[in-house]
């Protein structure tokens, strides 16, 4: 499978937060964002990828939408885990674990 086959198979934390909760909810960005108190903009630069979650806008929409804290971050992480992951993961199967390497 090549990379880019791997890094369609997973969608990152903004477009989760698009599709499943903006979208789901028949809302608009900028209606979140008022709810929130947050400029529209940080929004969209969520959903389009250019931004990253960071820990203000995590607790703001898990409040808004009713998760626990820190949803979207574990989200974005997990997306960033499994892109690193695609990229080098032949250097990764080189490494020994120390378990292994000790014997």
């Amino acid at each position: 499978m090549r990379l880019n086959e791997k890094k369609q198979q997973f969608a990152h934390a903004g477009e989760i937060l698009e599709r499943n909760f903006i979208t789901f909810n028949n809302l608009s960005q900028n209606q979140v964002s008022k709810r929130i108190g947050v400029a529209q903009s940080r929004i969209s630069e969520l959903v389009t990828g250019t931004k990253r979650f960071n820990p203000d806008l995590d607790l703001r929409l898990c409040r808004f939408f009713g998760l626990p804290d820190g949803s979207f971050l574990d989200t974005q992480t997990k997306f960033d885990l499994k892109k690193k992951f695609a990229e080098i993961e032949d250097t990764l199967n080189m490494i020994v674990p120390l378990r292994k390497f000790k014997k």
